[in-house]
């Protein structure tokens, strides 16, 4: 308890920061936050006891959720402090929210704020040796930084595949294309013969030719990674159409259509390097819920009262659907929520009058 950190407090402004913390304390029980956060704040203002505020303050914001606005008040009430015990709260809680920052922006950032939580928890070693708490929670940050690093690298290995896939698929359209562009040529050159014989051998050879093309073309389609593209399903139409029309001895509007279909397969080869180039760009979440192992924070000074379940995090990392990947995602979650359970709550504000 801090309760004998704050007996030493004379003097009229001494006694309103008192003062003020109790009602903070009364107001926070209450479910006044907001209420609860003005009082704190008054009482940095006085003489003497903003350590104490400004740990209670941390708390207010931590439950908020605001972590980045509760690891400086943290760091200040171990700054202020000359009280081993709020130091030692103080800094557990900095490493509590430096663990839900991680968890709840899961940005480039993220990593650095998991080494700043597991350097703070050491820290609580260096004032208390024996709080187990705090040793326990720098294991699983440090378990926590493992995952986070392998997700990052599963991450950039899936990034880096689908980047290459449709790199490969971009080629393969635009060679397809190409002969596309081809047999619309030819299909010109046929309809330019006088002869109708001739004319109708050239349309049976371009027919089975196109046939191939239009098979390719399937096949190709069939290989891209999810919905098909507008531009693959039109193509296919034109393709189609250019195979009837061949079948009627038609190569002119053959050509037409041949034309239009190896428009559309260069759109399609367009697409998928656009595709690529996003896959390239894309920023990777360095892990999934990396904070939820570490508990709720520990917010002490006074009455404990023990949080029971940690705060749960939206999933960033966005993948491909697919079944693998679900399951997969499933138990790593299923894992992190019972680490949860093995570990200590927080710490409350201040509750017990001096």
């Amino acid at each position: 308890m801090l309760a004998a950190a704050m007996l030493a407090w004379p003097g009229a402004a001494r006694a309103q920061g008192i003062g003020d913390v109790r009602e903070g304390n009364a107001l926070l029980a209450a479910g006044k936050h907001s209420e609860a956060a003005e009082r704190y704040e008054r009482a940095l203002r006085g003489a003497s006891g903003q350590d104490v505020a400004a740990f209670n303050l941390g708390c207010v914001l931590l439950a908020e959720g605001k972590h980045a606005e509760a690891a400086a008040r943290f760091r200040e009430a171990d700054r202020l402090t000359r009280n081993p015990k709020v130091s030692a709260r103080a800094r557990y809680n900095l490493g509590r929210a430096l663990f839900d920052s991680a968890s709840a922006r899961p940005d480039e950032g993220a990593m650095q704020r998991l080494a700043e939580s597991a350097a703070a928890f050491r820290s609580v070693l260096e004032v208390d040796p024996g709080d187990r708490d705090a040793a326990r929670a720098v294991e699983i940050v440090r378990r926590a930084m493992k995952r986070t690093q392998d997700e990052q690298d599963r991450a950039k290995q899936e990034q880096q595949k689908q980047q290459q896939e449709h790199e490969q698929q971009a080629d393969e359209l635009e060679n397809l294309a190409n002969e596309q562009q081809k047999q619309a040529d030819q299909s010109q050159e046929a309809s330019k013969q006088p002869d109708r014989s001739q004319r109708q051998q050239q349309s049976e050879r371009q027919a089975e030719a196109q046939r191939d093309l239009s098979q390719q073309t399937e096949q190709a389609r069939e290989r891209q990674r999810g919905a098909p593209s507008r531009s693959m399903e039109e193509a296919r139409q034109e393709q189609e159409a250019a195979e009837e029309a061949l079948k009627a001895n038609d190569p002119k509007k053959a050509s037409e259509h041949q034309q239009r279909a190896a428009d559309k397969l260069r759109e399609a080869a367009d697409e998928a390097r656009e595709r690529a180039r996003e896959a390239g760009k894309q920023e990777q979440p360095p892990g999934e819920q990396a904070g939820k192992e570490s508990g709720t924070p520990r917010q002490e000074p006074g009455e404990p009262t023990k949080q029971a379940e940690a705060k749960e995090t939206k999933e960033s990392a966005k993948r491909d659907p697919t079944a693998a990947a679900l399951l997969d995602r499933e138990k790593r979650q299923r894992e992190q929520r019972q680490a949860v359970r093995a570990v200590r709550g927080a710490k409350e504000p201040v509750a017990k009058d001096w």
